[in-house]
């Protein structure tokens, strides 16, 4: 015996809709355990026969004689045993739940409901190609858990599955990724249903076939539900925890994104979206948006707002600039509590070759702060030096050949 007891990839969400069918097919079976027999009567060999049946099967299983569209549906709740039902649950719950968390409520209701009315069309077609007998009644879950399992297959297909093992008197547990223990599960129903048509003639008692229309309708259906790009996407890492951090950042993204098109002139929900940006790896998207919400604070004369913004800018970007004008007020905000990045900002802005006032008096306030706040005589030398071969026509002309010789002067006497 092989059966999946749990997978290694954690959930980023709890998974209320694959926990609230499980509430529903187990109530739903408790309800048939103590509910009534109603009798129903067959014809075999052309005589009538009475049998009694519980009274949910008798109404709301499928007959693929007789289907009607509510019990395409309402079969895939109902369970003929209690260990029918724990095997359909345990499943569901391994596989469904990371499912939701993947697709949210809505893509695992949609891969439950439609897998379901797949693998029952599948049942009845095949059963009818090959002259089985149709009129049993169906149920369990087993077609709709098999439509989760091939689209799991495909988009958690490194997610490693533990596998209990009990072979006579031995048993224990080892793991496998999930795409070998789906495909090897898959290829068993196929064969078990082919040995059931050739044994059996299709009345083993297992709807094999819905098993394996289940399952390929989930696969087919996985790259219509993104899960394909998505395994692409995510499955850059062999180790889950990686993986699964990968999708939790991109999950804030877009949720800040969502935030930011209900309100795009907000600065603040710009700059949630550049940290989340930056938290994702996506550098560049993230200095731009930076840059937007700086110019946006900046507009409003929130300059303590915009110097926190930039500084988180430069932290991953240092080499991001904005315009002269901004860089300017900014470096100058930041003098007092970062002097090390105002001194850099300086610096981005003394090296721009646009010819602006702003990058002469960079040059200027530079040559200050080294020798008066980081005492750097040499380097403040260094910035007099450029300014007066860059800028002999500037109107600072002469403040800076007054303090480039008072600072040569030192140096020499030094």
């Amino acid at each position: 015996m092989l059966l999946p007891i749990r997978t290694d990839r954690p959930r980023i969400r709890p998974a209320y809709l694959t926990i609230t069918l499980i509430v529903i097919n187990t109530l739903v079976h408790i309800y048939s355990m103590v509910a009534p027999e109603v009798p129903q009567t067959f014809m075999v060999d052309g005589q009538a026969i009475q049998v009694s049946q519980p009274i949910l099967i008798a109404h709301y299983a499928l007959r693929g004689s007789d289907p009607t569209l509510l019990t395409f549906f309402t079969h895939m709740f109902i369970h003929g045993g209690i260990m029918h039902l724990v095997g359909n649950m345990l499943f569901l719950w391994i596989f469904g739940s990371l499912i939701e968390d993947a697709l949210r409520p809505w893509g695992l209701a949609a891969l439950y409901l439609g897998g379901g009315v797949m693998a029952a069309l599948a049942h009845i077609g095949i059963a009818a190609t090959l002259g089985h007998d149709v009129d049993r009644p169906m149920v369990g879950a087993s077609g709709a858990v098999a439509a989760i399992m091939g689209l799991f297959m495909l988009r958690f297909y490194k997610t490693r599955v533990e596998i209990f093992y009990l072979f006579w008197y031995r048993w224990g547990t080892f793991w496998v990724q999930a795409v070998w223990a789906l495909l090897y599960w898959i290829a068993l129903e196929i064969f078990s249903g082919v040995l059931d048509a050739a044994v059996f003639g299709g009345n083993g008692g297992v709807a094999h076939w819905a098993h394996v229309g289940g399952f390929v309708a989930g696969a087919i259906a996985a790259p219509f539900l993104g899960s394909i790009s998505a395994a692409k996407k995510e499955y850059f890492s062999d180790d889950p925890e990686t993986n699964v951090e990968y999708v939790r950042r991109n999950e804030e993204v877009g949720a800040a994104e969502r935030v930011l098109r209900a309100d795009p002139g907000n600065a603040y929900h710009m700059r949630r979206l550049a940290q989340a940006l930056s938290h994702a790896g996506e550098y560049g998207r993230a200095t731009e948006v930076y840059q937007r919400c700086v110019y946006r604070f900046a507009t409003r004369n929130m300059m303590g707002q915009a110097a926190e913004v930039f500084l988180e800018m430069i932290d991953h970007d240092d080499s991001a600039a904005l315009t002269p004008e901004l860089q300017l007020k900014l470096a100058r905000q930041l003098e007092a509590d970062h002097l090390p990045q105002a001194i850099a900002a300086y610096r981005t802005l003394a090296g721009s070759n646009v010819v602006r006032p702003e990058v002469e008096y960079a040059l200027l306030r530079l040559s200050v702060l080294y020798d008066q706040k980081m005492n750097k005589p040499h380097e403040a030398l260094r910035c007099l030096t450029e300014f007066l071969r860059r800028y002999p026509q500037s109107e600072w002309i002469a403040q800076a050949r007054q303090a480039h010789a008072v600072l040569n002067g030192q140096l020499r006497l030094g």
